[in-house]
């Protein structure tokens, strides 16, 4: 069996041993003669994990007290291949080790939370131009299968793009709200048609709001603003020079359909395998013939979001009441009509959107966009809270919104858990659910690990009866 180890571990592990229990998957895969990959944690608590092509198992090591394991290694003696036919081919068995242990294999979800941090790395320096990523390098310091890293890179909420070479760079905040003011301000502005805005016509009102904001810049230097904005204009013109990178910018404005993929949805993508994807840049693999033609299908909901974690990237932390002011005021800045008409029209079609097609309203959950206390909150005027269900929390002592990524937590579910209730004492199911859920087991469900760990009580907001949970025996530093 052929193991291709992390960078980090192969120098320790290059004479080791270990027994490991495949699942049916691992071994069906090694058979046909792929390589597993043995990714170590990325940090204290963080689990190894080993990879096949498409699928991420987390190593958990079992031990037997009244069993033990012996490693033999079968010995040949060189021979004279002239004279093999006149000696006796003699064998020697050689104990390499022993083991009270199996490793056993939990299948999992990627743990992708390093991600950010490669990206964190450079995207902070804000006088220096970033170093991309090949998606080798990206692959390496993840914990994931090749192909769970490529579907999460092209997921809707992803903030990286990747340009002609099949080089992958961050999108900061600065990069959206370019986006916004140049497409839903200044398009507004030019009377553009919405519902029938395409591509191309997007890399347009780009371009002349582009042109537009560096000859403002020549006409009122400033001597403050220099080095970050030259380096936001940097990333617009190397973003425009590009359709797909367009595409993966835009996305954060635009309806989600079920297949969250947006290379699925638009592009024909054919990836061979394993080997070949690690060598040959992404883009080799992607039709983007009709690309500049394709419409775009903007969404109030996707807008909504990215105006909101915009407000609480900048804040951290806000009360309730500051925190709705602001966000109206950007939609009434930023929203126009049509948009919201639109977003009626493919919500009334037979079509479910990412994130809403869970939603219900019943007297057993209470279930509200993930705030179900913010329904009945007193300053609540009817704004939608699902748009920060994984990204911020509400914490009901202080009465704040509180910006807090899933991605910034533990990757176990267990330690996940702890750390939840380290920040507030009570969430509801619909709260805590978006946090949990990228790194739950799989064929394991949200609520069996509450329950697990948790105890179940009622409170009261504002005469109506919510259920929570409460920590029950998760150790709280």
């Amino acid at each position: 069996m052929s193991i291709q180890y992390h960078p980090q571990y192969s120098s320790q592990l290059k004479d080791g041993w270990f027994l490991i229990q495949l699942e049916k998957e691992c071994e069906d895969f090694v058979e046909a003669g792929n390589i597993l990959w043995l990714k170590g944690g990325t940090g204290k608590g963080s689990p190894t994990v080993l990879c096949t092509e498409d699928e991420t198992f987390i190593m958990r090591r079992d031990k037997c007290s009244n069993l033990s394991y012996i490693a033999l290694q079968l010995t040949h003696d060189n021979l004279d291949n002239t004279n093999s036919e006149n000696l006796n081919n003699t064998e020697d068995i050689n104990i390499i080790g022993q083991t009270q242990s199996v490793i056993g294999l939990i299948k999992s979800p990627p743990l992708l939370n390093r991600i950010d941090e490669i990206f964190r790395e450079y995207s902070n320096k804000e006088s220096s131009y970033p170093n991309p990523k090949t998606l080798n390098e990206i692959f390496l310091r993840t914990q994931s299968s090749i192909k769970e890293l490529i579907n999460y890179l092209l997921k809707y909420d992803t903030m990286v793009f990747c340009d002609s070479k099949g080089l992958w760079y961050p999108i900061d905040d600065s990069i959206l709200m370019f986006f916004a003011d140049s497409i839903l301000i200044y398009g507004a502005a030019k009377k553009v048609k919405f519902s029938n805005l395409t591509l191309h016509e997007c890399g347009i009102l780009l371009t002349e709001q582009l042109n537009i904001q560096e000859n403002l810049e020549l006409k009122n230097y400033k001597t403050d603003e220099e080095n970050e904005n030259n380096r936001l204009y940097w990333y617009i013109r190397k973003i425009l020079q590009y359709p797909l990178s367009i595409l993966m910018v835009l996305k954060h404005f635009l309806f989600i359909p079920e297949n969250d993929n947006i290379c699925a949805n638009f592009l024909n993508i054919k990836i061979l395998n394993e080997s070949t994807i690690l060598k040959q840049p992404l883009t080799d693999f992607m039709d983007l013939s009709g690309i500049k033609d394709l419409k775009v299908n903007l969404s109030s909901k996707q807008i909504q979001r990215t105006l909101a974690l915009h407000i609480l990237k900048a804040n951290k932390i806000l009360k309730i009441d500051e925190y709705i002011k602001q966000f109206e005021d950007m939609i009434v800045s930023y929203i126009p009509m049509e948009i919201n008409e639109l977003e009626f029209h493919n919500l009334t079609l037979d079509t479910k959107a990412v994130g809403d097609s869970n939603i219900s309203k019943s007297d057993t959950t209470n279930l509200f966009y993930g705030f179900p206390n913010l329904e009945y909150h007193p300053s609540n005027p009817g704004i939608r809270f699902d748009i920060l269900a994984g990204s911020a929390y509400y914490n009901d002592i202080n009465d704040s919104i509180i910006y807090c990524p899933h991605y910034t937590l533990p990757n176990h579910p267990r330690k996940r858990l702890a750390k939840l209730f380290q920040l507030k004492k009570f969430w509801h199911i619909s709260e805590i659910t978006p946090y949990l859920q990228p790194i739950i087991y799989t064929n394991s469900k949200v609520e069996s690990l509450c329950l697990q760990h948790c105890s179940i009580c009622e409170i009261m907001y504002n005469n109506v009866a919510l259920r929570y949970f409460y920590n029950r025996n998760l150790p709280i530093d």
